[in-house]
């Protein structure tokens, strides 16, 4: 049977999904044979008659993963199954994740399993982080997103948890510039603890991005036009507040944004249109003059109109941008070009396994 690395994370979006991808990739590259398993899904999406998790469904695609669906997220998450414990206790989940896991660990040599977003969630079920650890007798990788006192807390909180199962530590988003300064913060601190620090990973604006598209669903917009370029990905915002001359100075410090502004800002919005921008999202309900809109199509940048103010409207963005899930084609693609970020977690990984 194959032997089994678990990704878990204090909080969503720390970016251990792109980590599980990123070790599988690097991993195969030296000959491993690798398959991927989230066994509990929580972040789910319309699959077939039923639903799947949307983490797995994108790692079995980048993976090209031949074998049956189910497996990929053995126990899903649903309103439902969150409801079970309040009458009687679940039946069955753990058998659904060994047999999914025994079926994925035919021909492998290592298995990737992701966690839920924060490790005590599915513990009313008996699936919690450390619950599925000790389930599959897997060794242990957290994820930890990177703050500027370096969360220490959960650094040790997941020693406790997972003792001797733990290989070491990712802190994943830190500032570029602070890479190799936020590592040799943490090492004195992680030896004396005798934890192994695998790597302190620089923040990916493109891995950050979210597409038009799903920045319209999360705001609820009507797309006004371009539809097709609602794959591009939006690495940052600008509100446009200021007059048209002064807004396109303002723009051009910013490439790849989306530019927030009112439907009746026909200035801004030119303006904006003279710069890097991959959509516009107009605030309050104001549809745009017939020329501006013309020039936006022309220019095939979306327009996504949303019926709330610039100020609730900003907020949202900003909430949405950097808490995403890794889907585009083109975030795989960046994730494949900095896999030699990766290798210090790849090679504890190997020499943990011995494979």
């Amino acid at each position: 049977m194959a032997k089994s690395i678990y990704l878990v994370s204090t909080a969503s979006y720390s970016g251990k999904s792109a980590t599980c991808l990123a070790v599988a990739l690097g991993l195969r590259q030296e000959g491993v044979a690798v398959s991927y398993i989230k066994p509990v899904g929580a972040s789910l999406m319309s699959f077939g008659d039923g639903c799947i998790d949307e983490d797995a469904y994108v790692a079995w695609g980048a993976l090209g993963i031949d074998a049956p669906w189910e497996y990929a997220s053995p126990v899903l998450l649903t309103d439902d199954l969150r409801a079970t414990p309040l009458d009687e206790p679940a039946a069955g989940l753990r058998a659904k994740i060994t047999q999914a896991l025994d079926y994925l660990s035919a021909g492998q040599d290592v298995v990737i399993m992701e966690g839920l977003g924060r490790t005590f969630d599915g513990l009313s079920l008996g699936l919690s982080g450390p619950q599925v650890a000790e389930l599959t007798d897997a060794a242990v990788i957290p994820v930890i997103a990177y703050r500027p006192d370096l969360d220490l807390d959960s650094i040790l909180l997941f020693r406790q948890l997972f003792g001797d199962r733990l290989i070491g530590i990712v802190i994943n988003g830190a500032p570029a510039r602070i890479v190799e300064q936020t590592a040799a913060r943490l090492r004195p601190f992680m030896e004396r603890h005798d934890l192994k620090l695998l790597g302190v990973m620089a923040r990916d604006k493109v891995l950050r991005s979210i597409t038009v598209g799903d920045l319209a669903k999360e705001l609820g917009g009507e797309v006004l036009c371009a539809e097709d370029r609602l794959d591009e990905l939006v690495e940052t915002f600008a509100l446009g507040a200021m007059t048209g001359d002064s807004a396109f100075r303002f723009f051009q410090r910013k490439a790849n944004k989306a530019v927030i502004t009112g439907g009746d800002r026909s200035d801004v919005i030119m303006a904006a249109l003279r710069t890097s921008t991959k959509c516009l999202i107009l605030t309050g309900n104001l549809r745009p003059a017939v020329r501006v809109l013309s020039a936006a199509a022309d220019q095939a940048v979306p327009m996504i109109l949303v019926k709330e103010p610039t100020l609730s409207t900003t907020a949202r963005v900003e909430r949405a941008i950097g808490h995403v899930r890794l889907s585009s084609p083109r975030q795989i693609a960046r994730l494949k070009e900095t896999l030699s970020d990766f290798q210090g977690i790849v090679r504890a990984v190997r020499e943990t396994l011995n494979v």
